[in-house]
């Protein structure tokens, strides 16, 4: 049996954004008017579900079954039965669908254990959906981790600026 999570870096950047979150929005300056407070409200409530669902999420494959936990539900899929499977390009990351017959699951390619439940998916689908699979290479997994991690960073960079302006400490 093998467990995989969100990969550590990526729930260290999301702690950090979540708490410069915290700290943007206690400045009574960032909460004149309406607009902000709603906003910051936004910002801190996202922030928040996305570090809980990061360290909630995990990929578990054992002899027989692939069990996905998410935030919401948690679904098991039969190896032998996956009826389908396809992969997506989206930003920063790479998600890939399987179907078994009666279960469907999304998963990210910012779990670590991506690549070794691509080739086993990769075993059961039909040729054609297999040239689906053909975009994700390690080179492109890579990539897709550099500009994901470099998207969070500079909203941390972001967010480092405006605390330092809002409460004057330059």
């Amino acid at each position: 049996m093998k467990n995989f999570r969100t990969n550590k870096t990526l729930i260290a950047l999301y702690i950090t954004i979540f708490l410069l979150i915290i700290v943007f929005a206690l400045n009574t300056e960032n909460r004149q008017t309406q607009f902000n407070v709603m906003l910051l409200s936004a910002m801190t409530v996202i922030s928040f579900f996305m570090l809980i669902s990061s360290l909630v999420k995990s990929i578990t494959i054992t002899d027989d079954k692939i069990i996905v936990r998410s935030l919401l539900k948690k679904t098991e899929l039969e190896i032998k039965n996956i009826s389908y499977g396809y992969a997506l390009s989206a930003m920063g990351r790479f998600v890939l669908i399987i179907h078994d017959g009666s279960h469907s699951v999304m998963v990210s390619s910012l779990s670590d254990g991506f690549s070794e439940l691509i080739a086993l998916v990769s075993e059961k689908i039909t040729e054609d959906e297999r040239k689906a699979f053909d975009i994700i290479t390690p080179a492109a997994l890579k990539r897709k981790y550099i500009i994901y991690t470099f998207v969070m960073t500079l909203v941390i960079i972001l967010l480092v600026y405006g605390i330092v302006t809002s409460y004057h400490l330059v």
